[in-house]
């Protein structure tokens, strides 16, 4: 007797496996590393991409965006780095900036009071403070030029900003005459509105080893304490 009958082994049926669920972190990751111009946002675009990546590659397929975890440590890497020069770039540009712009206001300021025109000097003076009188200006500017020759430049050695909004500024460094260098310093307020801002002069002294510093506006004389002190009753 003879079979015809094929003997197939009985059809597995496939199972379906869900797909996993996109890991809500490697997403925010990627989109807080691709943020521009904010290096510590980026950085934590790296880090959640890294932390995302961990819990992907351990959930046994119940999760997934591994590329956007990947893509989300590479790129924030990368722009926090690109950030970080940029930042730095900026900065040194702005200080070269405001050095050059200090220096010129003190040069020009010192040129004119020494020129024939004292009073030109005042267009630089701070414009919410009370500027000297023409004739302190003039005064000063004589008395530079006979001590000291014309002057021939100002070079800034440092700088300190005010408090917030930063609308005033100190500087010091050399002023070099024609017959010395001296140091001395500015006080300087500032005119917001660009973003290099505008300096004008508040206050202005030169330090003169031989008869001392020269300043403008002088200081207020302050009243020697002991006038203020009454005599001692001798009567008991």
């Amino acid at each position: 007797m003879s079979f015809d009958q094929s003997t197939k082994p009985p059809a597995q049926k496939s199972v379906l496996q869900p797909p996993g669920v996109l890991s809500a972190l490697a997403v925010t990751g990627l989109v807080l590393a691709v943020i521009p111009c904010c290096p510590p946002i980026n950085a934590c675009g790296s880090v959640f991409g890294l932390l995302a990546l961990r819990r992907i590659d351990a959930s046994a397929g119940a999760l997934r965006g591994r590329g956007l975890a990947l893509g989300a440590i590479w790129a924030g890497l990368a722009l926090t780095i690109i950030g970080i020069a940029a930042w730095v770039w900026v900065t040194d540009e702005l200080e070269t900036q405001y050095k050059i712009r200090i220096e010129e206001t003190t040069e020009s300021f010192v040129q004119k009071m020494m020129s024939d025109d004292p009073a030109s000097a005042l267009t630089l003076w701070a414009r919410d403070d009370t500027p000297p009188s023409s004739s302190a200006l003039a005064a000063f500017g004589k008395d530079l030029k006979q001590r000291f020759g014309a002057l021939q430049s100002f070079q800034l050695a440092s700088q300190e900003v005010g408090a917030w909004p930063l609308d005033s500024w100190q500087a010091a460094g050399a002023f070099q005459f024609e017959k010395a260098r001296l140091t001395g310093g500015v006080e300087l307020a500032v005119e917001h509105g660009e973003l290099v801002p505008h300096f004008r002069i508040q206050a202005i002294e030169i330090d003169d080893p031989q008869g001392g510093p020269l300043r403008l506006p002088p200081l207020a004389q302050e009243p020697d304490a002991r006038e203020d002190q009454q005599e001692p009753d001798g009567s008991e």
